[in-house]
Formats: C-alpha cells, structure tokens, sequence
C-alpha cells in the first residue's frame, strides 16, 4: 500500500514538472529533512501539525512553491514517511524518460574512470540507453568487475570483461 501511495505521489510531481532541476531541489531538501533527524520530527505523533507546518514552511524558504506545496501536501496527509521511495519513483521516472539507465560497478578498488567509461558505453550501446554506473568498492571481490544495471548481472575481469561484451552483438 505505501509504494502505491508513493506511485502516486511521484507520478503526480512528475507530471507537474518533470525536470532535472526539479529532481535536483526535491533531492536537496529531502535530504536535508531524512537526514537531518528532522525526518522523526515530522513523523512524530506528539508534536503538533501547526510545530511541524511552521518549521517547513520556515525551512523551505528558497524552495520553489511546487516543492513548498509538495511538503506541505505530504505533511497533511501524513505521507512524509514516504518520501525516500518518492524520490526513488521520481528519479526512476524522469531516467526512464531521458533513456538512462543506472546502475552500480562493484570492483576490489575503485575502477579508473576511463575504465568506468568504456564500461558505461559498452552497456549503453547494448541497452540503447546512456548508463550511468556509481562505482562501489567491494573488498570481497579478488579482481576484476560486477556491474548490475537494467536488471542484468555482468561480470569478469577486465579485459575478459570488455571481449565478452563485443561478442555480445558487436558492442
């Protein structure tokens, strides 16, 4: 029930505006209100609405009036406690617009970014889409790399890692 009011939610700010500068703001102040201990501020049942109104509305100053209304909307509606899946649905739909798919390379070290970089252009080219890998340390990985993005697993050393992607039609 609350990834479907989350879907709602999401769908309707993306329909209002569906930018990366929105995305940009709605992930600035989220952040500061999730991770700022605010968050339990606003979930709490003891403090009351008006506390919790004065304090976004005092907060949200430099916000533009969709985002000041958004929060305000959820603060009502007792939805904050959605609001992380809501930036996720959000990202994921202005992604899915744009044609970019994200993903995460895990390797023992950080890979290098040309490293990085042909890696994302080779997956781009198989999923006809930009990608976007975060790339992830993972000590338990002797060499090479794992890279999971549009619901794929790839993995294998690097050199291994780039033959077996050009068989793979050319990439």
């Amino acid at each position: 029930m609350n990834k479907r009011k989350s879907e709602v939610y999401a769908r309707a700010l993306f329909e209002l505006d569906s930018g990366s500068e929105f995305l940009k703001n709605l992930n600035f102040f989220s952040n500061i209100f999730i991770e700022k201990k605010s968050f339990s501020f606003f979930l709490s049942l003891g403090i009351p609405l008006s506390e919790k109104k004065k304090f976004l509305i005092e907060s949200l100053k430099k916000a533009p009036s969709l985002l000041k209304n958004f929060f305000l909307v959820l603060l009502d509606n007792k939805g904050f406690s959605f609001l992380p899946e809501i930036v996720k649905i959000y990202q994921d739909l202005l992604d899915d617009k744009n044609k970019i798919c994200r993903g995460l390379i895990f390797s023992p070290q950080k890979p290098s970014q040309k490293e990085k970089e042909q890696i994302e252009k080779l997956l781009g080219k198989f999923f006809n889409k930009t990608v976007v890998l975060e790339a992830k340390e993972d000590k338990k990985l002797i060499a090479g790399f794992l890279v999971s993005a549009g619901g794929y697993m790839f993995k294998g050393t690097s050199a291994q890692y780039l033959r077996n992607f050009e068989k793979l039609g050319g990439l």
